[in-house]
């Protein structure tokens, strides 16, 4: 409730009826029970347009101020048309603080003492405790306008309340509790309000004296009242229902004995069941049928009402529950005193949580009729919901067709939602599972919800996508899951949805009909969600084969380009929930446990070493190497901004306890308090220069040598009292934060990349360097050196060649490497190696501990993360990355869950493992080509340590070819018949190789001197342009040389027969394009290149028309700029078209006819040659990939998971073929005229 008023005049005291406020006068009611109060998401929406509602009041004064503030809120919605769905941080600052800025502005002279008061009244009635949290950080956070502006929050104490309370230091706050308040001032409020509703009664009914009901009788209700509103509120909504019964009613109330003693409930309870048994006192007139329907009916509407997780109406209680209206209307009007319902269509809503909690006590319901036993009300609701669910549920609930439509479209609005998800399906969609957890398990129950799910799972998960409750679906699953006790098969689907949704919800969330194209194609074939929905494919989708067999431990994978950053670009939350990293201009937010982005927030330039804070409000990151962000996650704005004036600053701390955050930079040492982002602490590099000593004279030296602050150490103890510095002299300092004063200090054999710094368990600072390691002892300030021993290689006594070393979370564990390859661990305390060593293949530079001290990663920067267990030195598992995309590895703070960030993050699950398992190191797809006919996919699988395996995949039935090459083949082509498979690259000397392959019988062929090389479309030729600038037409059947062309004077980089064969176009890297007829070894035409020439040409392409009249070339000059093409005439050999393409990195063909010859297909759109003729309504335009998306007919129709977003690809008319860095290949073919369907084209 939003009000102003004049400080010049008296308040009266506040009434304490419920859910009221008063203030001069007025009482503002907020609705409870409603979804937008509960839910807080109008909140300050709601605010704004009470603020901008004139008040019959208002003097002349504040009714021109309040014409400035609707200006002023006119403004900021016609500058921002959406921000009543912008974060709440921006909605309180554009509609509440700006205008009432606004008004303020015009009341300074005229009315100065005027003054704003909001009043936030049960705020632990909103049903998201992240509300309650966002509301009350954004209202203390924001400095008010003129100090005109007071907040008033009342709430129950609940404890998420008073902990926000609590831990604002800068905000009043008082507990207020009705048994600290004196019964004489509780019962003058009840006694006005009983005679206020008392006296309405009187007026409602002729024949009752004006002193009705009398002053003895309403002492006796007064005291029945035991200083509860409710109790009061209850009786006069009983009386008042019915008027001519008033009086006998309020006698039967006065004739209950109420016994003394049980409890302050006892006189609730009586007037509680009075009013029941009133309401149901015919029973008894009933015959015995009609008994047992009413108990039904009762138990069935009460019984909802009851359990419901949110206020339905009666219409659609009764669609729920398949009640008629008239009966759930009846039952509702018999007790409209303890149930509010104004209307068919409004929400109903108990008058009170206390009778609740009556009806459901069979203790205090002593009548077995009138209690609702919540666990059967509960799996009665569940099998509502499931019959709902089963009706109602289908492939495309909206009737949207476009598979690349997304939830935030404008198409997609609330009406459209409402038509395709009526309010009961919406509310048996989200709660289903919760009532059936709550309802209890039976065998039953296990069948229904078995078979609803293996029929309607992408269903429900599409609903719930629509909704906006993504991640409520895949908690659902997961509690599902986590309910049932036995490895059944319903158990082990759920686990396959749970990873499903996962492993799909950045695409499902955002684009939820993908869930029928998208994620049945990249998810695992024997995917037990796959195996069941196998008919939910789209009539589109005719074909495809997936990538894939089974799961593997891959938990997330997420596009970050964070290879820019210069520290870790990762963080996980405290409790391992959730993931921040930076992807490209922004930082985002995931959630582990649902597979999708919740957060975001742009940086304005590049981020560096990304935190959460330790009780996980916060993301702290470095801007501008100047300023440390701090980002509100449960608000969703940025909090503050932490500044050094004049310094910049390269790393920063939290304090374990999360009080403080400490920054360091060459010059100085920051101490901010976290709670009030304030100074608490400067340390300059002046104070390096004086010893204990002199710091307790306070002397003022004079000129010294420069000393500064090493930037790679800072540490702050594990009790959060000390921090750990190391200056420019080689100097240990250890700082105490409380007394803000030099602690101790300990002077270093020198610093290099060997030392290694860290605080234990037990807070003792452990200092590493060569091998020897020195202990500083916490509570004696006493030091301990020992010794480290590691055997060398050479079986000597003990290794004193340069080192590295990782120090363990816990200070217990040292991880020494002595060459990169072989790698130790010793006891701090002892320097004795504990077990033997582990050896690396391939040279490892990082190192990561997992927070409990008990596994390490090793990553070389090459193609494999290993994962080892520090007792048993085992390699627990090998994790295959991309050696192209170098990066870090992280564990989960609960040890769980294994990072990689590169420009891909990827999670695995490494929970579960605990046998010795070594996986085949990681590979990429280089090369991908689709047939002629589309039937197969040769592709390249590229390795670091190995030559290139070379594979054709026959996808009708879906059995692979695998040649091993022995190349690191950089280029090749496969026969049109599916024959032969040309491959070029170098040998394992180095060598540059050309072999030709025969398929089935996997012979090589080697031909030397080769530049590049064609097949013809009749698959018996091959074209092979040399080294020596010539062309040789190789037979392939007769295996022997038919012509020699001779006319190009440089390399040759493209050939490409015509269709009839006929033909051979050849362009060289002097942009000369050449037309022969091979057979008669003669040069037909040639077509010079002119604009760019001299330039290096680095990529071309060339494309008959199908009845050989015109020739289309196009040559790429510049890395990503567009290429020059041509469009020739071959009958006249000139030219007939210029145009240009965009360069397609991923995919190797660039030009193409259509059959009929009338249109050009380039990247990434078509030309019509003959623009004249009457439209097309297909223009044979070729499938692209262009921003994560599959593009046909400029339009978005399948979406790639993050970990495809650079994959390598080919089309042809209605087949695509596409790779990834993971070594996985993916095929789709669909039928033109069904997606044009869908597409609306």
């Amino acid at each position: 409730m939003a009000h102003l008023r004049d400080t010049g005049h008296n308040y009266q005291r506040p009434s304490a009826t419920n859910g009221a406020s008063q203030i001069n006068g007025d009482v503002y009611f907020t609705p409870g029970g409603s979804g937008d109060s509960e839910s807080a998401s109008f909140l300050f929406t709601s605010l704004a347009k009470q603020l901008a509602t004139r008040r019959d009041t208002a003097t002349q004064a504040t009714s021109s101020a309040h014409i400035a503030l609707q200006d002023a809120l006119r403004e900021a919605l016609r500058q921002d048309p959406d921000v009543i769905r912008k974060s709440r941080q921006e909605q309180w600052d554009k509609l509440i603080i700006r205008p009432l800025t606004s008004f303020f502005a015009k009341l300074q002279d005229v009315s100065p003492t005027t003054s704003a008061v909001l009043i936030i009244d049960a705020l632990d009635e909103c049903s998201n405790g992240n509300d309650i949290k966002g509301i009350i950080r954004t209202m203390a956070r924001q400095q008010l306008p003129h100090a005109k502006l007071r907040i008033i929050i009342t709430s129950r104490p609940e404890t998420l309340v008073r902990l926000e309370f609590s831990d604002k230091r800068n905000i009043l706050h008082s507990s207020l509790s009705l048994d600290d308040v004196p019964q004489h001032v509780i019962d003058a409020d009840l006694a006005r309000f009983l005679h206020s509703r008392f006296d309405a009664i009187r007026d409602c009914q002729e024949g009752f004296t004006e002193d009705w009901p009398g002053l003895h009788t309403l002492d006796i209700v007064l005291r029945r009242c035991g200083g509860l509103f409710i109790y009061a509120e209850t009786l006069c909504l009983y009386l008042e229902e019915d008027c001519q019964h008033s009086q006998s009613r309020l006698q039967t109330v006065l004739n209950k004995t109420t016994l003394q003693g049980k409890g302050h409930t006892t006189a609730l309870d009586d007037m509680y069941l009075t009013v029941l048994t009133n309401a149901f006192k015919n029973l008894s007139k009933l015959s015995e049928s009609e008994k047992d329907r009413s108990k039904d009916l009762y138990d069935h509407v009460v019984g909802s009402i009851v359990v419901l997780q949110d206020d339905l109406s009666a219409s659609t209680l009764s669609c729920l529950t398949q009640v008629s209206h008239f009966d759930i209307m009846a039952i509702l009007h018999r007790l409209r005193s303890v149930i509010k319902q104004s209307g068919i269509e409004s929400p109903i809503t108990l008058l009170h949580e206390t009778f609740r909690e009556f009806v459901s006590d069979q203790r205090r319901c002593k009548d077995d009729h009138l209690v609702v036993d919540t666990k059967t009300a509960h799996r009665r609701t569940f099998n509502d919901c499931l019959h709902v669910l089963s009706a109602h549920l289908k492939q495309d609930l909206c009737d949207l067709k476009d598979p690349g439509i997304a939830v935030d479209d404008p198409l997609v609005d609330s009406v459209m939602i409402s038509n395709g998800l009526p309010l009961h399906v919406q509310y048996a969609v989200c709660h289903w599972t919760s009532h059936l957890e709550r309802g209890g398990v039976d065998a039953a129950d296990l069948c229904a919800v078995d078979t609803f799910l293996h029929k309607h799972l992408l269903h429900w998960v599409e609903a719930m996508s629509w909704l906006n409750k993504y991640a409520e679906a895949v908690e659902s699953i997961s509690k599902l899951y986590e309910l049932l006790e036995f490895e059944t098969d319903l158990k082990l689907f759920c686990w396959d949805a749970r990873k499903f949704m996962i492993s799909n919800g950045s695409v499902i969330a955002r684009n939820p009909l993908q869930i029928y194209c998208s994620a049945l194609i990249f998810s695992p074939k024997n995917s037990l969600v796959c195996r069941a929905s196998s008919e939910e494919r789209p009539s589109w989708l005719l074909r495809y084969h997936s990538p894939c067999e089974r799961w593997d431990q891959c938990v997330l994978e997420a596009a970050s380009f964070a290879m820019n950053y210069p520290s870790m670009p990762i963080a996980f939350s405290p409790d391992s929930s959730r993931i921040a990293f930076f992807s490209e201009s922004c930082v985002e937010i995931w959630s582990v446990k649902c597979g999708i982005s919740i957060d975001s927030f742009e940086l304005l330039s590049i981020g560096e070493n990304l935190l959460f804070s330790p009780n996980g409000k916060h993301i702290a990151l470095i801007v501008d190497a100047a300023s440390i962000w701090l980002y509100d996650t449960v608000a969703k704005s940025l909090d503050c901004v932490l500044e050094a004036p004049g310094y910049g600053i390269d790393r920063f701390l939290f304090s374990p306890n999360g009080l403080f955050i400490v920054s360091i930079s060459d010059d100085q040492v920051n101490v901010w308090t976290a709670a009030e982002a304030k100074p608490y602490w400067t340390l300059t590099a002046r104070d390096l220069h004086w010893s204990l000593a002199e710091l307790a004279k306070n002397p003022e030296p004079g000129p010294l040598k420069e000393i500064y602050f090493d930037v790679n150490w800072l540490e702050v103890s594990r009790d959060s009292s000390l921090i750990a510095t190391v200056s420019s002299d080689h100097v240990v300092k250890l700082w105490n934060i409380e007394t803000k004063s030099l602690h101790f200090q300990i002077p270093l054999e020198g610093l290099d990349f060997s030392t290694a710094l860290g605080f234990s368990a037990n807070h003792d600072l452990i200092i590493v360097q060569s091998t020897k390691v020195t202990s500083w002892d916490y509570k004696s300030n006493k030091m301990h050196t020992t010794t480290l021993s590691i055997p060398d290689p050479d079986h000597s006594r003990i290794l004193y060649s340069d080192l590295s070393h990782w120090l363990s979370p816990d200070g217990s564990v040292l991880a020494t490497s002595t060459d990169g390859h072989d790698l130790f661990l010793s006891h701090i305390t002892t320097g004795e190696c504990f077990n033997m060593k582990m050896t690396s293949e391939s040279s490892f530079d990082t190192l990561c501990f997992s927070s409990d001290s008990a596994r390490i990663t090793l990553y070389s920067g090459h193609d494999e993360v290993i994962l080892h267990d520090i007792m048993s030195v085992d390699r627990i598992d090998t994790f295959p990355v991309n050696s192209l995309d170098p990066g870090a590895t992280l564990f989960s703070p609960d040890g769980s869950m294994l990072a990689y960030a590169g420009n891909n993050i990827t999670i695995w699950d490494v929970s579960t493992m605990s046998r010795k398992s070594v996986r085949e190191k990681g590979s990429r797809i280089s090369h991908i080509l689709l047939s002629v006919d589309g039937t197969k996919v040769s592709y390249a699988k590229q390795r670091s340590d190995k030559p290139t395996e070379l594979c054709v995949l026959d996808v009708l039935q879906d059995l692979s070819t695998i040649i091993d090459s022995n190349l690191r083949v950089e280029n090749f082509s496969i026969s049109p018949d599916n024959n032969y498979v040309l491959a070029q690259g170098a040998d394992n000397s180095h060598a540059d190789r050309t072999y030709l392959y025969n398929i089935c019988e996997k012979t090589p062929l080697d031909i030397n001197s080769v530049d590049t090389t064609a097949f013809s479309n009749s698959s018996r030729l091959l074209a092979i342009a040399g080294l020596d600038f010539k062309i040789r037409i190789w037979d392939l059947q007769f295996q022997e040389y038919r012509s020699t062309l001779v006319g190009h004077s440089c390399s040759i980089r493209v050939l490409k027969f015509s269709p009839s064969d006929a033909k051979l176009a050849s362009i060289d890297v002097a942009g000369n394009t050449m037309v022969w007829d091979y057979r008669a070894s003669k040069l037909q035409a040639v077509f010079p290149h002119q604009p760019g020439s001299g330039l290096p040409m680095h990529r071309a392409d060339i494309a008959f028309s199908s009845d050989e009249s015109m020739l289309a070339c196009i040559l790429f000059h510049n890395y990503g700029e567009a290429g020059y093409g041509y469009l020739w005439g071959l009958e006249t050999n000139i030219p007939l078209e210029e145009f240009t393409a965009q360069h397609d990195w991923w995919r190797k063909r660039v030009l193409s006819f259509s059959d009929d010859g009338r249109y050009l297909r380039r990247y990434p759109t078509t030309i019509d040659l003959f623009p004249f003729k009457s439209p097309c309504l297909d223009t044979e335009e070729p499938v692209i990939i262009s921003d994560t998306w599959v593009r046909w007919q400029d339009r978005n129709v399948l979406r790639l998971p993050d970990d495809w977003y650079s994959a390598r690809y080919d089309s042809l008319g209605n087949k695509l073929a596409m790779g990834n860095d993971k070594g996985e290949v993916a095929f789709i073919e669909f039928d033109p005229q069904e997606l044009r369907k869908a597409l609306g084209i």
